[in-house]
């Protein structure tokens, strides 16, 4: 890394606080055969304007890559009032320097020029002796004024004559006209003229409630009322005990791409919540131990976001236990409804008793500092997973797990309510009895929205995932009843469109096996969709989510994998109900809205997240053809082991580009296809040699005969982005948007199909693929 310092009152800077500089390069490239992918580097100068900043140096890069600036200016309540981007770019010598001194020099696309002074002024030209043409005057406007003017506009010969013409005298009353034909006379009172049927001529009509269309408005009294048909509809819902929402959102949850926050899984990192403040910051937090539950040193660690998690502040302890042995595991974390007040709770458990109690900590103001800790339940054996939530009457709701008796055989779950606060808790109520079931009821999680009140947990200590709801603010509740087959803590979240969604463990031996996934309810738990992919923990294990939504149909996702027996990883996503963008830039509403800058050339879009079961058509209605694949967990996803499978659809153009993410198994990896002409003749570009190699190859006849190779670093069950740009007899092959092959080969020019080949010819490991785009290039090959 190189140091390059300066001092922002070098750009004009008048003011020096709320002033950020990111310096970013302006893609990927390899150095010495490593790829660097792009990255930003977000700092603040100091209060004298002075800034320093580590850069990875740009000599030896292939291909050549420089740095730009932008400058964001601050308002008066430290939002960004603009941002200034320099318009000259710098390279970064691996000795660093002074900002100025780099941007004086010629760097990259663009020279740094300074402007010369003013030159003499000319001699005066000779008179010209050559007439000019004639003038063309045009009428322009002619428009009413008090006073008459005329104007001329343009230069000549072609100029425009605009008048201003003042109002003339009233002129003379004009002769009456004809009487109108079928005109009636006469008339009563009480009549109105109207047209008749035929529209002919007009008659007189009495003016009653038929005449204008209210025939059947009546004088019934209010208890004899009729009501409508939506209404009738909405009790006999309520009747039936059918769960009627107050608005209901598009059903349709998508999963964006993962980022992890630097430093904070050192360790094993695992069990993460958020929640969202008042002055809109997200507070996250986790539990920190040596590992998962063997060292029993447990403690809770937390980190705030203001910008809806971009950055992160360092992460720092807030709670320990003072007794060595004692763990503290499961924090979650919620606020009051005005966000002012926050809670976090945890468990704690020893060598000797995993489920030491259910505690809660409370903070007045935003995390700085904490109440002392309150134990909510009052059982020999508990354990809580779930944040507190606050009820429409203002109550606080805890629900948590356990035995109330030493000797009971199984868990039950159990909640109770605050009326003070938090300082105090009531008597328990146990709503799911594992000791009566015979089979533990575990981990319970709670959310709320409204007067909808949902709490799901474990159905089973590895079975399935259970749930009851109030719909009144928690004073009645329905039968702990089975919703469908899972495992692990369901962390829940009611949406402000009141979609229900549930993040949740994959059961052992499902094509998604230990992986985190989700399903989504529109319904409040009646209904479930299928589940979706949101995290794969090939090689690990998942160790849970805590959701929270930070702005209408937008939910950040913290979630957890243990990847080793002293290693959890943390990482975050976000979840985006519906359309739209999310902070991360990513999930947008339909794949081709992610190539808005060519929309029109979108052939194929298919993000392969639509419900589990055959590919059909692709996102934007283009028919794939061939077999073998499936939509399984939010992917496309092949297993097949005794051969391939090929499919792929038209972009009507023979001149075309195709791009996937793609994460593969074994020791070779997805393929993307152009030029296909069925499923035995096609080019391929795909990952081999467990990843050390791409190569294009080309395949006539069911024969493949390789074009082209280059060595790279792809490593299996990872998703990687390739490209291939297909036009005339060229081929250009792409690994995370870096070129890596390069041919000419006229075999098969002119077809216009693309699409993919997955499967294996040896042990089946899985192939996955997501977000597939191809365009038409209309012969352009850059």
């Amino acid at each position: 890394m190189a140091i390059v310092t300066g001092n922002i009152k070098d750009f004009g800077a008048q003011t020096i606080e709320g002033v950020k500089l990111t310096f970013w390069m302006d893609g990927a490239s390899f150095q010495a055969g490593t790829l660097l992918a792009p990255r930003k580097e977000i700092i603040k100068p100091g209060g004298d304007g002075s800034f320093s900043v580590d850069l990875t140096p740009t000599e030896g890069l292939n291909p050549a890559r420089w740095y730009q600036l932008d400058i964001d200016w601050p308002t008066s309540d430290d939002q960004t009032q603009g941002t200034t981007r320099l318009p000259m770019v710098f390279n970064v010598p691996a000795s660093g320097g002074q900002l100025s001194e780099l941007l004086a020099v010629k760097q990259g696309p663009t020279a740094v020029i300074t402007k010369g002074d003013k030159g003499d002024k000319g001699d005066t030209g000779a008179d010209s002796t050559v007439p000019g043409p004639a003038n063309q005057l045009a009428i322009g406007t002619v428009t009413g004024g008090v006073t008459a003017g005329a104007s001329i506009t343009g230069n000549p010969p072609n100029q425009t004559l605009n008048l201003t013409l003042p109002k003339g005298d009233k002129g003379d009353k004009g002769d009456a006209g004809p009487v109108g034909a079928g005109v009636p006379t006469g008339g009563a009172a009480l009549q109105v003229l109207r047209r008749k049927s035929d529209n002919s001529t007009t008659e007189w009509a009495t003016a009653d409630k038929a005449l204008v269309g209210l025939s059947n408005v009546d004088n019934t009294t209010d208890i004899n009322k009729p009501i409508s048909v939506a209404q009738k509809a909405a009790f006999d819902a309520i009747k039936s005990g059918a769960t009627v929402l107050p608005s209901s959102g598009t059903g349709t949850v998508r999963v964006g791409q993962t980022r992890v926050v630097p430093g904070i899984d050192s360790k094993y990192a695992a069990f993460p919540s958020a929640t969202v403040l008042a002055d809109g910051r997200i507070f996250l937090v986790w539990r920190e131990g040596a590992d998962h539950i063997a060292a029993r040193d447990g403690v809770v660690k937390a980190a705030y976001s203001s910008d809806q998690g971009l950055t992160w502040t360092a992460a720092t302890t807030i709670f320990t236990d003072p007794t060595t042995g004692v763990d503290l595991r499961d924090p979650t974390t919620s606020t009051s409804p005005d966000k002012k007040i926050l809670y976090v709770t945890y468990i704690k458990g020893t060598a000797s008793l995993n489920a030491a109690g259910f505690f809660l900590r409370i903070s007045q103001d935003q995390g700085a500092t904490w109440g002392s800790e309150i134990r909510i339940d009052p059982h020999p054996y508990s354990a809580g997973t779930a944040p507190i939530i606050t009820l429409p009457n203002g109550n606080l709701l805890a629900t948590w797990y356990g035995k109330q008796n030493t000797s009971d055989a199984k868990d039950s779950v159990f909640w109770s309510k605050s009326t003070n606060g938090g300082t105090t808790w009531g008597a328990p109520v146990k709503f799911a009895d594992g000791v009566q079931a015979g089979t533990d009821f575990q981990e319970p999680y709670a959310s709320i929205q409204g007067q909808y009140v949902v709490i799901m947990f474990r159905w089973g200590n590895a079975d399935r995932i259970g749930i009851t709801k109030s719909l009144n603010g928690g004073t009645t509740w329905t039968n702990p009843a089975p919703a469908f087959v899972g495992s692990g803590r369901p962390s829940n979240l009611i949406t402000s469109n009141y979609t229900l969604i549930c993040v949740y463990r994959n059961l052992p031996g499902a094509q998604v096996a230990q992986h985190g996934v989700m399903r989504v309810s529109q319904d409040l738990g009646a209904t479930w969709t299928a589940p979706h992919l949101v995290e794969r923990t090939n090689p690990g294990f998942w160790t849970y989510s805590g959701p929270v939504e930070v702005g209408k149909g937008q939910i950040f996702c913290p979630t957890t994998v243990e990847v080793s027996s002293s290693i959890s990883k943390l990482s975050l996503r976000y979840l985006i109900e519906g359309g739209g963008i999310s902070p991360y830039g990513d999930a947008a509403a339909k794949l081709a809205d992610k190539a808005l800058d060519r929309a029109n050339t979108v052939a194929v879009a298919d993000a392969f997240d639509r419900a589990d079961g055959p590919i059909g058509q692709s996102d934007n209605g283009t028919d794939w053809v061939g077999t073998g694949p499936v939509i399984s967990g939010g992917t496309l996803f092949d297993n097949r082991s005794d051969g391939f499978n090929v499919i792929y659809a038209n972009t009507l153009t023979g001149d075309n580009e195709v791009e996937a993410e793609v994460a593969w198994g074994g020791a070779s990896g997805v393929y993307l296809l152009c030029r296909v002409q069925d499923a035995n003749n096609y080019l391929m570009f795909g990952i081999e040699s467990n990843g050390a190699n791409a190569r294009l190859y080309k395949v006539v006849g069911g024969t493949a005969t390789q074009l082209g190779t280059a060595a790279v670093s792809a490593p299996a069950n990872v998703f990687h982005k390739l490209k291939v740009v297909n036009v005339g007899g060229n081929v250009r092959c792409y690994i995370e948007d870096i070129q890596v092959i390069v041919v000419t080969d006229s075999s098969l020019q002119g077809q216009t199909w693309v699409g993919l080949r997955t499967g294996v010819a040896a042990t089946g490991p899985v192939h996955l693929v997501r977000n597939f785009i191809a365009r038409r290039r209309g012969g352009l090959l850059s």
